[in-house]
């Protein structure tokens, strides 16, 4: 699980710095209308969302299926090297490997 973590790490330190970039292009480049319009508060205050026209100015990344991932590698490490329901070498191969 060390290696996990350590992917999961960087790879979320690599997705805050792209976030960053991308986010600061968009604010200083495109002002969303067509979102802003349907985020509460930016009609209120005649803003879009990169304004200030939103309360939050926070959209979740590109971290969709962690979770999925987690409890999938969970499974394995029960099925394969707890319980030995599978054999190392029967998932490999059930993995395309």
């Amino acid at each position: 699980m060390a290696a996990w973590d350590t992917q999961i790490r960087y790879y979320t330190r690599k997705s805050i710095e792209i976030e960053y970039v991308v986010d600061t292009m968009l604010e200083e480049n495109v002002h969303d209308i067509l979102c802003s319009a349907l985020v509460d508060d930016c009609i209120e205050r005649a803003k879009s969302i990169k304004q200030g026209g939103a309360k939050y100015d926070w959209v979740s990344g590109l971290q969709v299926g962690i979770a999925n991932l987690g409890n999938s590698l969970a499974a394995v490490k029960k099925l394969v090297f707890e319980q030995g329901v599978i054999g190392q070498t029967a998932a490999c191969r059930r993995a395309g490997r």
